[in-house]
């Protein structure tokens, strides 16, 4: 019986292979549409927050419904292909970010089964080590760099003396 076993999951090698394949066919395909920021741009440019998103489509509306009172430094072909680009990635970002949540939740309860159980062997081994039980001291010194013993701080002895 194990001591805990939030989730148990196999996925075969084959299915793993076919899902990095795919998944590297999808960043190839995109791949040329892609810009990558650096931290420092990312913070100069603002984003098109969720708030936004029908105020933007009530402009696309109005410019469309009126050219005329679009400005001439506003390009109306660049703000089409803008919106249209915006329109086809974000529902493609919706299903990336809802399936990064769904990874990073299973990793983590894999990770808690891994860290929970893990820390259970090398409590028995450190009993073992303790009782010289043959063979559990090298596992012991090997693994025990993890958890380092934490000595008592020695008083100063010229700390008092005033």
């Amino acid at each position: 019986m194990s001591l805990q076993n939030l989730i148990q999951i196999e996925i075969p090698e084959q299915l793993a292979q076919e899902i990095n394949t795919n998944l590297g066919e999808v960043e190839n395909k995109l791949a040329p549409f892609m810009i990558a920021l650096t931290p420092a741009q990312r913070q100069e440019y603002g984003r098109l927050g969720n708030h936004f998103r029908p105020w933007v489509d009530k402009v696309a509306v109005h410019m469309a419904q009126r050219p005329d009172l679009v400005p001439n430094f506003v390009s109306k072909n660049e703000y089409d292909a803008d919106k249209a680009a915006i329109d086809v990635l974000l529902p493609m970002l919706a299903r990336v970010e809802a399936l990064k949540v769904a990874l990073e939740d299973t990793i983590k309860l894999i990770g808690s089964d891994l860290y929970t159980n893990s820390v259970a062997y090398y409590r028995n081994i450190k009993l073992l080590a303790a009782q010289n039980v043959t063979g559990a001291k090298p596992i012991y010194d090997d693994l025990s760099y993890a958890f380092p013993t934490r000595t008592k701080k020695q008083p100063d002895p010229q700390a008092n003396n005033g």
